[in-house]
């Protein structure tokens, strides 16, 4: 989760800021990264829960990166360059049968056997 609190953010948020004007491609990302998390086990010391929680966290970061932002730019695209035909069809397809399944009487009033 990388909602922290103000005072924790006023301390590392400066470093953020001049780090990431070094940071060029996705392998400067990446090797920054892998070195933070060495780092953050080196300084806590090796345990199989300490490596497991810091994976955790990292699986956790891109996790909410993806539900915040994957989302919102996928929904962009498809409004921008259209549906995929196959999507198209099938979602409908999903939305006509939900309708089919309410098109009956309530369970209290079907029999059941």
């Amino acid at each position: 989760m990388p909602y922290i609190s103000q005072t924790s953010r006023e301390h590392i948020d400066p470093h953020v800021s001049s780090l990431s004007e070094n940071i060029h491609t996705a392998g400067d990302l990446n090797y920054v990264i892998t070195r933070l998390a060495l780092r953050f086990l080196q300084d806590r010391g090796l345990s199989y829960s300490d490596i497991a929680e810091t994976i955790g966290t990292l699986h956790l970061a891109a996790s909410e990166m993806e539900r915040r932002l994957i989302g919102e730019y996928e929904d962009f695209k498809l409004e921008q360059n259209g549906d995929v035909a196959e999507y198209a069809a099938l979602l409908l397809a999903l939305r006509l049968d939900r309708r089919k399944a309410y098109d009956h009487a309530p369970d209290a009033a079907q029999p059941h056997g």
